[in-house]
């Protein structure tokens, strides 16, 4: 009986962090994005190319990243961290040599880049990703 009272105790305190860490991704400003990128653009033109990455400053709330995950499909991820948005520190960066997306200057967590889940914490919630689709040689973000 101990047991299962110990255990239900702790299944309640997992599930009240998991919530609030999902409101924290909540507090991530609601910015609109309407943006239209050329990847011929010397800027860009690591999209090109698959496994590309680029970052689109001035979008959304901290910026955006961009990834060509295949020749007919990108992802645009919001770099504000999804641990604590409220902090100034929490943008992402992309570290280039193992494709991942890291909070390096305040949490630590790490994001999968092809699809912007959580690799580890201590965020639990997946990065903000907004609309991307190829029309041509040009990539169009929205929210």
């Amino acid at each position: 009986m101990r047991k299962s009272v110990f255990i239900i105790l702790m299944l309640i305190n997992i599930l009240a962090c998991s919530k609030d860490a999902q409101d924290n991704a909540v507090n991530i400003p609601y910015i609109e994005v309407n943006e239209r990128i050329d990847i011929n653009d010397p800027l860009y033109q690591n999209l090109n190319n698959i496994q590309g990455w680029a970052y689109l400053d001035g979008a959304g709330s901290r910026g955006i990243i961009l990834y060509r995950a295949s020749t007919d499909e990108v992802h645009a991820y919001e770099r504000q961290c999804t641990y604590d948005p409220t902090t100034v520190c929490s943008t992402t960066d992309v570290n280039p040599f193992v494709l991942q997306i890291n909070d390096n200057d305040c949490c630590g967590s790490i994001f999968n880049l092809s699809n912007g889940a959580v690799f580890q914490g201590p965020a639990i919630v997946p990065l903000k990703q907004y609309s991307a689709s190829l029309e041509g040689t040009y990539i169009v973000i929205v929210n």
